[in-house]
């Protein structure tokens, strides 16, 4: 699926009209029961780290935890989507 940069990202809806133009060989009525799985890690400032300068990660950090959830962003429905991941400390 393709989608452009304006465009709403209604993956479950695209999935199912996928199904409807037997592109995808499955019947519609499974999309409505699928499962979505994501990942997404959380990011956690730790100071005594090497590497980037404190204030670069602290900035990084901040930026992260403002990022868009994927679920929300492709109008996953939320009881049928996992989200799986792990923390990083940087």
């Amino acid at each position: 699926m393709k989608f452009g940069f304006s465009d709403d990202q209604d993956l479950p809806h695209a999935l199912h009209a996928a199904c409807l133009n037997e592109i995808l060989d499955l019947d519609p009525k499974d999309i409505e029961g699928a499962s979505y799985f994501i990942s997404r890690g959380g990011l956690r400032f730790r100071p005594d780290s090497k590497g980037m300068v404190a204030w670069r990660k602290k900035l990084f950090v901040s930026l992260a935890h403002n990022a868009a959830d994927p679920a929300a962003l492709f109008m996953l429905p939320p009881q049928q989507t996992v989200t799986m991941g792990s923390d990083v400390e940087i």
